[in-house]
């Protein structure tokens, strides 16, 4: 009787380790998906303020160009242009020809970036 109690007893302590295993590799499994996402979510997030940053800068210059064809011939205080679509996202600009400000807002999905340029007519 006691060989047969011995027997049950290993079973049942290898049966716990296999389960107690399966858990910390599962465990370990879900905190890779959970790093992997972070790291994807993260690295979008960079990506989309870059384009939001490089859509700004195409404000600006295109602002410049308007000023350019238009110069001297500036009609009220206050010029706003767009949005423009451009690649993912699309850009607006504002002229303000008292404060010689041009100011140029790029936008991807949600995330906006804001730029300006202080000018003096010469």
């Amino acid at each position: 009787m006691s060989s047969g109690n011995s027997r049950s007893s290993k079973k049942g302590v290898i049966l716990f380790t296999i389960i107690v295993m399966l858990m910390v590799i599962g465990l370990i499994g879900t905190t890779l998906v959970a790093s992997y996402l972070a790291v994807n979510t993260s690295s979008r997030l960079i990506s989309n303020q870059a384009k939001a940053f490089y859509l700004a800068e195409s404000g600006i210059s295109y602002g410049i160009n308007l000023l350019r064809n238009k110069a001297g011939r500036s009609h009220g205080k206050k010029e706003e242009i767009g949005p423009i679509s451009l690649g993912e996202g699309a850009f607006r600009v504002e002229l303000d020809y008292d404060q010689s400000l041009i100011t140029a807002t790029g936008t991807v999905q949600e995330i906006e970036k804001k730029l300006q340029l202080k000018y003096v007519e010469l």
